[in-house]
């Protein structure tokens, strides 16, 4: 499995460098964060840091039947906002780059 996410204007280059293709949930979130687009306002390099996020989320493995029902809950409401912001910049692209709400 490819990981890592490509910067979509920049071929050659990474938004976020590729990551262990085992990588835990908490790995992930951790890598995602590490590398989070801080000072970045390209939407369309957004979009594909989210929607790699998102996949990544995706990929990990469940989390284990005797989990604490808390850590669960935080990893499906992580996965809900960061499917937000998918969304979001989605509709912001489609909008010419502007977001109406």
């Amino acid at each position: 499995m490819r990981t890592g996410i490509a910067n979509p204007d920049k071929p050659g280059q990474w938004i976020v460098p590729p990551w262990a293709a085992d990588a835990s949930f908490h790995e992930l979130v951790t890598h995602f964060l590490r590398f989070y687009p801080w000072s970045n306002d390209n939407t369309g390099q957004l979009l594909a840091f989210y929607r790699g996020y998102l996949s990544a989320l995706d990929s990990a493995a469940p989390p284990d039947e005797n989990a604490c029902p808390s850590y669960v809950r935080w990893r499906k409401d992580l996965r809900k906002s960061i499917d937000r912001c998918v969304v979001l910049y989605e509709e912001k692209i489609l909008n010419g780059g502007k977001h109406e709400r």
